[in-house]
């Protein structure tokens, strides 16, 4: 599954599927689309290799 990751002043909206009129939507709205992740790889990659979980997550809600 592949899931879009928006942010807008800390905020966070997640869209999974094919993206859409929703992208368009929350782009409007002031959100950024900061990251297109393949959710099993992501959660694998967190649960086996991830050393510093808060920056994951951070860096999904930056686009960094």
């Amino acid at each position: 599954m592949i899931l879009f990751i928006y942010s807008k002043d800390g905020k966070v909206k997640v869209h999974a599927g094919i993206i859409g009129s929703m992208h368009y939507d929350l782009i409007k709205e002031g959100y950024k689309h900061t990251a297109t992740i393949n959710a099993a790889i992501f959660v694998e990659y967190l649960c086996n290799k991830c050393e510093d979980l808060g920056g994951e997550i951070k860096s999904l809600i930056e686009g960094t």
